[in-house]
C-alpha cells in the first residue's frame, strides 16, 4: 500500500512538471515575439542628464516586495563546471539537511526491525549508527551527482530559482515542480536530468552497501517477515521517496525559506535585552 502510495505522488509529481514545463516554455516564446515586435523609443533624460527608468508598479505604490521574488527577475551568473561541483559537494557534506534527513530515515528503519532476542544496547546502538551511515551515503550521493556532477554534464543550473508568483498555492505547486524541472545554462526552463539522474543513481548505487529489514520474528527469533532493500522494486522507490523529500524540501527550505525563518526566531529569542 505504502509502494503504491508512492508511486501515485511520484506520477503527479511528474504531470505537474511537464505541465510547468510546457507552460514556461510557452510563455518564453511569447516573450521573444513581443520583444520582436515592439518598437523601442529612447528614453527621454531627465535634468541631470541621466536616462530616466520608470519604476516597477509595485514600487510605484510603495510595497516592499519579498528579496526572494525580486531575485528572480535578475539573471544569475552561469556557474562554471568547478563551481558547480563544488556547489555539488557544498550541498552533499556541508549543510544542515545533509545530517538532518539521514537521521529520521535511520529512526525510521530501526523503529520498524524486529531484532533479535537478547541483543545488548550496544548491538542496538551499532544497528542504528549502520543504518544512518546508509542513509547519509544514499543522500549524499543523490546531492554530489544531481547537483555538482550531471549539471556539468547536462549543463544546467543547480541552483534554486524562487518563484515570482504570488499566493501560497501557486508557490507550492511551483516550489514542488522543481525536482523534474530546472533552468539550463541557457536560461530557458527544461526537464531536470540532472536531478533525475542523480536521484536514479543514488537509487541504484545502494543495491551495494543496502541489506534488507527483518520487520518480524517469532519468539525463538527465527525470521517471519522481511523487507526487501536490494532489487528493482526497491530501486525505484529509492527513486521515489527521494523525488519525494526533494520536493519537501524545496518547498520548506528553498521557497519558503522555513529554516531561514527559524534560525532568526531563535536568534531574536536569545538576543533579546
Amino acid at each position: 500500500m505504502l509502494h503504491s502510495i508512492f508511486g501515485l505522488l511520484t506520477g503527479c509529481l511528474l504531470l505537474l512538471s511537464f505541465s510547468q514545463v510546457a507552460s514556461a516554455q510557452q510563455l518564453t516564446n511569447q516573450n521573444e515575439l513581443e520583444n520582436v515586435s515592439r518598437p523601442t523609443t529612447p528614453k527621454p533624460p531627465d535634468s541631470t542628464g541621466q536616462i530616466f527608468t520608470r519604476p516597477e508598479s509595485g514600487q510605484e505604490a510603495g510595497v516592499k516586495n519579498d528579496w526572494r521574488r525580486q531575485s528572480d527577475s535578475i539573471t544569475k551568473p552561469t556557474l562554471t563546471p568547478s563551481e558547480k561541483l563544488e556547489y555539488g559537494l557544498r550541498k552533499a557534506f556541508l549543510s544542515p539537511e545533509a545530517y538532518f534527513q539521514p537521521g529520521i530515515g535511520a529512526y525510521s528503519r530501526e523503529r520498524k526491525t524486529a531484532n533479535v532476542p537478547g541483543k545488548s544496547n550496544g548491538d542496538q546502538l551499532a544497528d542504528g549508527l549502520s543504518s544512518y551511515a546508509r542513509a547519509f551515503g544514499r543522500r549524499s550521493t543523490a546531492q554530489l551527482f544531481g547537483s555538482g556532477i550531471y549539471p556539468i554534464i547536462f549543463k544546467q543550473d543547480p541552483r534554486y530559482k524562487p518563484s515570482n508568483r504570488s499566493g501560497v498555492v501557486a508557490r507550492l505547486l511551483y516550489a514542488a515542480s522543481r525536482t523534474v524541472v530546472t533552468q539550463g545554462d541557457n536560461g530557458k526552463s527544461q526537464i531536470n536530468y540532472s536531478k533525475l539522474a542523480g536521484n536514479m543513481t543514488s537509487a541504484s548505487l545502494a543495491n551495494l552497501y543496502e541489506r534488507n529489514t527483518v520487520t518480524s520474528r517469532d519468539a525463538q527469533g527465527r525470521i517471519l517477515e522481511i523487507d526487501r532493500q536490494v532489487g528493482v522494486g526497491p530501486t525505484f522507490r529509492r527513486f521515489g521517496m527521494f523525488m519525494l523529500t526533494g520536493s519537501l524540501s524545496r518547498i520548506a527550505f528553498d521557497e519558503f525559506d522555513l529554516d531561514g525563518k527559524a534560525g532568526k526566531a531563535l536568534r531574536g529569542l536569545f538576543n533579546r535585552d
